[in-house]
């Protein structure tokens, strides 16, 4: 929180003035029933300033954890924009993919096809029924 000086200092301060209100009401000059408000009254002001004190450096500290907070903002938009388009060239890239093996496992059906009747149909064939069909003629599973 605060230095170990300020603290001390306070402290020496406060220490001083009791000491010279002690020395004072003994040499008569302070009458003893006011001695009691005197040094509430300083140990007020006192305590005021070490609240003051406290309270702007809690403050401060706010404000450089609100200022992380932020740049933390920043650098997660960034990377949520980066991973959405990362995520859209990845569900491309499965597109593509699936095309080119629905495209492949076409070409060695039509291959393996012996009719014009057998060519037309697996031309048809599209999805799981491509799939299926490639699975029935070369008896592997079709991934």
């Amino acid at each position: 929180m605060i230095s170990v000086f300020p603290d001390i200092t306070i402290a020496v301060i406060v220490l001083i003035i009791v000491v010279a209100i002690v020395l004072v009401a003994r040499m008569g000059i302070l009458p003893k029933k006011s001695l009691p408000y005197l040094a509430a009254g300083l140990a007020g002001v006192f305590g005021i300033a070490l609240f003051r004190k406290l309270r702007q450096q809690d403050l401060h500290d706010l404000r450089q954890r609100e200022q992380g907070l932020k740049e933390l903002e920043a650098r997660m938009r960034q990377t949520r924009s980066g991973v959405d388009a990362a995520d859209q060239q990845l569900t491309q890239a499965l597109a593509d993919l699936q095309r080119q093996k629905e495209a492949t496992q076409k070409e060695m059906l039509l291959i393996q096809a012996n009719t014009d009747a057998e060519k037309a149909a697996i031309g048809a064939l599209q999805g799981e029924d491509l799939f299926r069909k490639f699975d029935q003629v070369f008896g592997t599973q079709g991934t």
